[in-house]
Parts: C-alpha cells; sequence; structure tokens
C-alpha cells in the first residue's frame, strides 16, 4: 500500500525520537512524571527501540537508553 505521506526514518532519527520520548515520559508529563504508568510507558518505548533496531544499534546507545529508564525504575 503506497501513501503519500511516506517517510523512511534513518537509524539516527529513531534513536533521537526513542530519547525524546522518555525523557517527556519521565521529566515533562506533569504530575505523572516519575509514577508507574509513565515508568511503565517509558520502558516500552525502550522496547519496541529495542526491538526496531535489533542487529543494528550503534554501540553505547542500548546502554545509554537502557540506563534513563532505568535510573526511573531501580
Amino acid at each position: 500500500m503506497s501513501h503519500s505521506h511516506e517517510k523512511s526514518w534513518s537509524y539516527a532519527e529513531i534513536t533521537a525520537c526513542t530519547e525524546t520520548a522518555i525523557r517527556k515520559v519521565l521529566f515533562d508529563d506533569g504530575r505523572h512524571a516519575g509514577g508507574w504508568q509513565s515508568k511503565a510507558v517509558a520502558y516500552g518505548v525502550y522496547v519496541a527501540w529495542s526491538e526496531i533496531t535489533d542487529g543494528h544499534r550503534v554501540p553505547g546507545d542500548d546502554e545509554r537508553l537502557h540506563k534513563l529508564v532505568r535510573a526511573h525504575n531501580p
């Protein structure tokens, strides 16, 4: 199926969007920031990124993003 608004995403774009989304949900989500729901969403974003980029990751990205999520999920 072809869409007129198709976009190809680079690894760097996917990773940057993932980090932004994790930071937003953990730090910028108003009164819910840091709550269990925010932590669960942040972990879900990380897991999705991990699956999408499996086998194509730049060294250090997985550790950096995982550390960001783990900081709020001890």
